[in-house]
C-alpha cells in the first residue's frame, strides 16, 4: 500500500514540475507534425487542415494560393519541437528545422509556433522564424 501511495506522489509530483498535460501535448506535437509531413509530401488539403484562418490569411492570402503553390513548397528535414506552455485556449512550440529549397539550398532556422485551440482541435495561428 505504501508503494501505490508512492508512486501517486511522484506520478503528481512530474505533472505538476512539467506543468504540461502530456495527452494535450501529445496532440500539439501531432498538429505541427501532420502539418510538416503534409507540407513535405505536397498535400495541399492535409496541409491547410492544420492551418486557421487567420495564418493562412496572413501568411498566404488564400486557401487557392497554397493549393496552387504547394508544389513549390520546400521540404523540412531535423524537426525538433519542444511544447513549451499550454493554456486552455493557445500552446507554444519551439522548434529548429533544417528546411531545403527547391534549388537543394539548406537553411536551419529555429522558433515559436503559436496554436490556438478551437473545436476542431488545436490549430497552427502563427509562426516565427530565425535562421
Amino acid at each position: 500500500m505504501k508503494h501505490k501511495h508512492l508512486i501517486s506522489m511522484i506520478v503528481t509530483i512530474l505533472f505538476l514540475s512539467t506543468g504540461l498535460d502530456s495527452s494535450e501535448e501529445k496532440r500539439i506535437i501531432y498538429v505541427v507534425r501532420s502539418m510538416v509531413t503534409a507540407m513535405n509530401e505536397k498535400d495541399a488539403d492535409g496541409y491547410i487542415e492544420h492551418l486557421n484562418d487567420y495564418f493562412i490569411s496572413q501568411t498566404y492570402g488564400s486557401k487557392e494560393s497554397i493549393i496552387k503553390n504547394i508544389s513549390k513548397f520546400g521540404h523540412i528535414h531535423l524537426l525538433e519541437l519542444e511544447v513549451s506552455e499550454i493554456k486552455s485556449y493557445y500552446s507554444i512550440v519551439k522548434y529548429r528545422l533544417m528546411y531545403e529549397d527547391q534549388t537543394n539550398k539548406e537553411t536551419f532556422f529555429h522558433g515559436e509556433i503559436i496554436l490556438d485551440k478551437t473545436d476542431e482541435g488545436w490549430k497552427i495561428h502563427s509562426i516565427s522564424e530565425n535562421s
